[in-house]
């Protein structure tokens, strides 16, 4: 009896603390957005890098054009980067481009594997801008950018 008492005590603890992880605003971004290291920028608004993935913006201010990269439709860093930046699920995302490339022949991000191609595709571009996982290392050949307002 003495052991099932132990055990009620420590079930609302537990689910106390399941229930605390999965509330609003408790989740952390599982990405980190890269942009080329000779980009000068340091932290961009969600809604410009929304405007740069989903190609409202064509240009960098400081001359380059913009080279998104995204990860594949299969990666979990996709459909966060998706619903927080991009303010739809991964498969809206796709299509929107769908429908764009129907209406407008405007292609969509390049798409890559993984987050060791994304690194090197952002790296050789100097447009380049991408989303990688949030353990990934950085190398000197791109850097991470802030986005202080992302959807949570």
């Amino acid at each position: 009896m003495g052991r099932t008492l132990g055990l009620r005590r420590r079930v609302p603890l537990t689910l106390a603390a399941v229930l605390a992880a999965s509330a609003p605003g408790a989740q952390e971004a599982i990405y980190k957005v890269i942009v080329n290291s000779a980009n000068p920028a340091t932290s961009l608004k969600r809604e410009m890098v929304a405007q740069l993935f989903m190609s409202r913006k064509l240009s960098w201010s400081h001359g380059p054009a913009v080279e998104p990269v995204d990860q594949s439709m299969t990666s979990p860093i996709r459909e966060d980067f998706s619903k927080e930046i991009l303010g739809m699920p991964a498969l809206g995302v796709q299509n929107y481009w769908r429908r764009r490339l129907l209406e407008t022949r405007e292609y969509p991000p390049q798409v890559k594997a993984n987050d060791t191609e994304v690194i090197a595709q952002v790296a050789k571009n100097a447009g380049g801008i991408g989303y990688i996982a949030v353990g990934t290392p950085v190398p000197a050949t791109v850097k991470v950018v802030g986005i202080p307002d992302p959807i949570r």
